[in-house]
């Protein structure tokens, strides 16, 4: 009974060890994380940079059953960032640009945070890293912080038609818009299936200033006769859209590819070029992702836009075809293709 009584104690004593490695309260000290934030680079062929910009950073430091352990303040870049915490495995999320300090419960709570696109401005991207690390000892950890958010860059337009009748009458460039975009993400910023859509089907609809500065490049009326060019280039912002089996027009709205649009009026006729991201590479079409940058390199326009911004068929005048050539990179690698728009 008494050898009984013994084991029963051990294993107690043993589990209450367990408990406080990850509680603090045993006699293992604390060590010393020093914390290095900075963004992930920007190829230098992506000529505006001010979406590097690092405003402030915080850091959190989630324990093995995913309670908040400790965390920096919200502070301004170049802070000297320090951490004490007890060895473990641990979660660290560092974040930037956000609009207050994060407050959350625990990593639950944290992931379930939805930061709508319209927090992001041009100039000042919301950013996070995550890293699963397993800590012995003091040292330093680096952080290279990804934009929340995907850019999306138009280059130039071309136009060529192809058929000799219509290439008189000239094309007005009206607007440049993103359509059926992801309105919110968590700061994991993954590539799934949108619970909300702004911008649905082409209709610009109620935006307002802040997404308008994400969405919407409007009041351009740029004529543009055939065999010429247009060479502004214009730059855009979205979350990212892991949709895979898209829909196109329809009376009412479901998930959907994300799309770029080019509103032009011909001959009298609104006219539209919905072009379908990412492009196809290697044969097949993959999601929209975070931190990227999806370059149109160069937009050719062999025939009339369609009437629907949302359905690529069809033609106010001619039945032909336009092209495309998109370049998607990463803010760090990237690869190219070319795609045909029919």
């Amino acid at each position: 009974m008494k050898k009984i009584i013994y084991m029963i104690a051990a294993v107690a004593a043993l589990c209450a060890c367990s408990k406080d490695l990850e509680t603090g309260n045993q006699e293992t000290k604390p060590v010393t994380l020093k914390l290095d934030v900075g963004v992930d680079g920007t190829k230098a062929y992506v000529n505006d940079d001010s979406d590097q910009a690092l405003d402030k950073v915080q850091v959190m430091v989630f324990n093995s059953r995913g309670n908040l352990e400790t965390t920096t303040d919200y502070v301004s870049i170049g802070t000297q960032l320090a951490l004490s915490v007890i060895p473990g495995s641990k979660t660290l999320w560092a974040v930037g640009n956000l609009s207050a300090k994060c407050s959350p419960d625990d990593l639950e709570d944290l992931l379930n945070q939805q930061y709508a696109l319209t927090a992001n401005t041009p100039s000042k991207m919301l950013m996070s890293e995550c890293k699963e690390v397993n800590i012995t000892q003091s040292g330093n950890i680096q952080f290279s912080l990804q934009r929340m958010a995907c850019k999306i860059v138009l280059e130039k337009i071309v136009r060529d038609f192809n058929q000799s009748a219509y290439a008189e009458i000239p094309l007005y460039i009206k607007r440049i818009y993103l359509s059926n975009v992801a309105n919110t993400a968590n700061l994991a910023a993954a590539s799934g299936v949108p619970s909300s859509f702004c911008v649905q089907k082409g209709v610009i609809g109620n935006l307002d200033a802040a997404g308008k500065a994400l969405l919407v490049d409007e009041g351009l009326n740029e004529t543009l006769y055939d065999e010429t060019a247009y060479t502004t280039a214009h730059t855009f912002y979205a979350y990212p859209n892991g949709v895979t089996n898209d829909v196109f027009g329809g009376d009412g709205f479901g998930a959907r590819r994300t799309r770029l649009i080019v509103e032009c009026e011909y001959n009298g006729s609104t006219c539209y070029y919905p072009i379908t991201l990412p492009g196809i590479d290697g044969g097949s079409r993959g999601v929209l992702e975070r931190n990227k940058v999806y370059r149109i390199t160069q937009l050719t326009l062999l025939r009339p836009g369609a009437p629907d911004p949302d359905v690529p068929d069809g033609e106010v005048s001619s039945l032909q075809t336009c092209t495309f050539t998109i370049q998607a990179d990463s803010w760090s690698t990237g690869h190219s293709y070319t795609e045909t728009f029919n």
